[in-house]
């Protein structure tokens, strides 16, 4: 029985479809946007300005460290040395002082560490967010205004996955997809060196 009903279901759905005017019928293009994400000039150039900050960050990051081992070093000579039998109860009170002090200044430099590398990471993952989302914003116009001159009325990410990681467009022909043509319009003013 319930054979039956399915197939007069999709009878009456071929009907309904056949009978919907040509111009009333939904035009579907497909678009890879991992391929032309990738291959957006944009993209390239984005991801060199991100790792240069990276880069900033991190070098910023090992001359922190490196002042730091510095001041342990010298800790530890100062604590060496007040403990010399040969000095004096008054310089051993001073070393004593001495390296209290250092000590204050090492454990500042590791607050600042500790500070500076959480601040690193929330700089470095807010600009890479804002460096992406500008990017697909752009993307998306060309997309939206290629959609509305072809009559478009709907178009699908083929690269897409679903939350069981399988793809979201199962088949595509091929003959609706729109890659290749977003992404030259994308690059279309990219600089000479831009494209390397």
């Amino acid at each position: 029985m319930t054979k039956i009903w399915n197939l007069r279901i999709l009878a009456l759905a071929l009907l309904i479809l056949t009978a919907v005017p040509a111009s009333a019928q939904t035009k579907i293009a497909v678009i890879d946007m991992k391929v032309v994400f990738d291959g957006y000039w944009k993209t390239k150039q984005a991801s060199v300005t991100f790792e240069d900050r990276k880069k900033d960050y991190a070098d910023q990051h090992q001359a922190m460290i490196d002042q730091y081992q510095s001041a342990n070093e010298e800790y530890r000579k100062i604590r060496e040395s007040a403990n010399e039998a040969a000095i004096s109860a008054s310089e051993k009170d001073r070393r004593n002082k001495e390296g209290e002090e250092k000590l204050k200044d090492i454990q500042k430099l590791e607050r600042d560490i500790r500070d500076h590398q959480k601040s690193m990471e929330g700089n470095l993952t807010e600009t890479r967010f804002r460096l992406r989302r500008n990017i697909l914003r752009e993307i998306r116009e060309i997309i939206n205004t290629k959609a509305k001159t072809d009559g478009l009325t709907l178009v699908l990410d083929s690269a897409a996955e679903g939350i069981n990681q399988t793809p979201v467009v199962l088949f595509s022909s091929g003959t609706n997809d729109i890659t290749d043509e977003i992404l030259s319009k994308l690059n279309e003013g990219a600089p000479v060196d831009a494209t390397k």
